[in-house]
């Protein structure tokens, strides 16, 4: 089997065997954990492949690219199948005891490796149109995930959400349409020679302009985040932490793939100049808007907007040193951020209520979960010797490179905007007087709550860690997006130029 189709492979099946075993949910369970663990078995596989021998691709049916169908992995794609893999191993566990049966029988065990399956192809397809159908993929499972529960409070959420990326769907389509029409072809590698051997006219600035917003609206950038805070606060915990792991994510790294490989930004200074604008505001408003919260969830959600925009500055200041501190960052706040949900989750299962008016005293009652809430939100704040202090760092660094103050600005006052918020938490949470009664957890049930809080918590501490290795391998995928002549050879099988 090939090294790039095995993740696929296992998703698949463990989608199907779940529908198969449809009611049975703790054998539907097994099946995700066995179909999981393959998938992270396969993508380490894969990661050694590429980062021994380079990018490496399969065209499906055996039809040659640019006409089959391209499944193409650098580094950069291998690395986040890695992260991918990891989280929904992460979710798996938390989910045995914090969601309820209900929903277990609803399908959330089939919808969550439905919604894997879409997350693992966006990152490793080598086809615009096929981003699509990953996007189109995703956007089902995940409207159903959040409507699951079927309170009047979801589905309200779960309409603004599939309405406004029901729009991104459109403007992605438009631009396929102008690409195929006037470029003859959705292949990005062969796109790529297209682009770099002549000039982007009028049209192709039009698409290039679609896919910017259509991503954008993915990746919840300003002004087009709207569907974000509005939506995540309303299902389980466990959705929202998977949500806010991967969902947002995606239409970043699709952003940072296109605007590398197909049009790349420093032929596009017009969508590099709009792109550091938006993640320029989306930063800042996006922490402004945590700042005004007052329950976990809440303050979590809109984080995740702010946080998204360091990610989208590190590609608009494009240089291969920015676009590998993206890298590093995205994985960064995909473990910081997803962990943050999940203590929120504990913390409800605690004291009933994520809201910070009526929370407390759990740095007496749950000492190890407020030491864990430390790593976690420090980490997001960016606060060394913690991952988030050099993922900053790095973006910093190269915005000092390019002279960029008004950047550097902007990273350092959303950093101690964020660190506020987060003081926010911890004051009202963990630090005052308790200020309701402290629901014991049995040690079975601890054991599914605190491990994959201890997991991500010890990784955002490695990642501090080892900040310098990590981060030449980061580098090293930005360098492979910005110059992609591996890439095109692995797809193509010809000399790029």
């Amino acid at each position: 089997m090939n090294a790039v189709m095995g993740p696929y492979i296992f998703l698949i099946g463990a989608s199907i065997a779940c529908l198969v075993a449809w009611g049975r949910v703790r054998l539907q369970f097994w099946i995700s954990c066995i179909g999981n663990i393959a998938l992270l078995a396969s993508a380490l596989n894969l990661f050694r492949s590429v980062y021994q021998n380079g990018p490496q691709s399969i065209q499906l049916g055996n039809w040659p690219a640019p006409f089959g169908i391209t499944f193409a992995v650098d580094l950069f794609s291998s690395m986040m199948l890695i992260v991918a893999a990891i989280l929904s191993l992460v979710t798996l566990c938390f989910s045995v005891h914090s969601i309820s049966e209900q929903h277990k029988r609803m399908g959330f065990y089939f919808l969550t490796n439905v919604m894997l399956l879409g997350v693992c192809a966006a990152f490793s397809t080598g086809d615009l149109f096929n981003l699509y159908v990953c996007f189109e993929l995703l956007l089902l499972a995940s409207f159903v995930l959040l409507s699951l529960g079927k309170t009047k409070q979801q589905l309200e959420a779960s309409l603004k959400y599939v309405v406004i990326n029901f729009l991104g769907s459109i403007c992605f389509l438009m631009a396929l349409a102008l690409i195929y029409g006037t470029m003859g072809s959705l292949n990005m590698a062969h796109l790529s020679l297209i682009v770099q051997d002549a000039p982007i006219d009028g049209v192709e600035l039009a698409a290039a302009f679609l896919l910017m917003v259509a991503f954008s609206i993915k990746a919840s950038l300003f002004p087009l985040f709207s569907w974000l805070p509005a939506s995540y606060h309303t299902p389980p915990t466990i959705v929202t932490a998977f949500f806010a792991g991967l969902l947002t994510k995606v239409g970043a790294y699709s952003l940072i793939k296109v605007f590398t490989l197909v049009f790349p930004l420093n032929k596009l200074p017009e969508i590099a100049w709009v792109l550091w604008v938006m993640a320029i505001l989306t930063m800042v408003i996006g922490v402004l808007g945590a700042v005004s919260k007052f329950t976990m969830k809440k303050i979590l959600s809109v984080h995740i907007i702010s946080q998204v925009g360091y990610i989208i500055l590190g590609l608009a200041l494009f240089t291969p040193k920015a676009i590998g501190a993206a890298v590093f960052y995205m994985i960064h706040n995909i473990f910081a951020k997803t962990n943050l949900f999940l203590i929120s989750g504990i913390t409800e299962r605690y004291l009933g209520t994520d809201d910070l008016s009526r929370t407390g005293g759990l740095f007496k009652l749950a000492p190890f979960l407020a030491f864990l809430f430390l790593i976690s939100s420090l980490a997001l704040a960016g606060i060394p010797p913690l991952s988030g202090f050099f993922a900053k760092l790095f973006i910093a660094q190269a915005a000092v490179d390019l002279e960029d103050w008004l950047s550097l600005l902007a990273i350092f006052g959303v950093s101690v905007l964020t660190l506020f918020s987060m003081i926010k938490i911890w004051n009202e949470a963990f630090w005052k007087k308790a200020e309701g009664p402290f629901r014991e957890m049995a040690w079975k049930e601890s054991v599914s709550w605190y491990s994959p809080v201890v997991l991500l918590a010890t990784i955002l501490l490695l990642m501090g860690v080892y900040s310098a290795e990590l981060y030449d391998l980061c580098y090293e995928a930005g360098s492979q997006l910005f110059y992609p002549e591996s890439y095109l050879r692995a797809v193509l099988g010809e000399p790029a130029p």
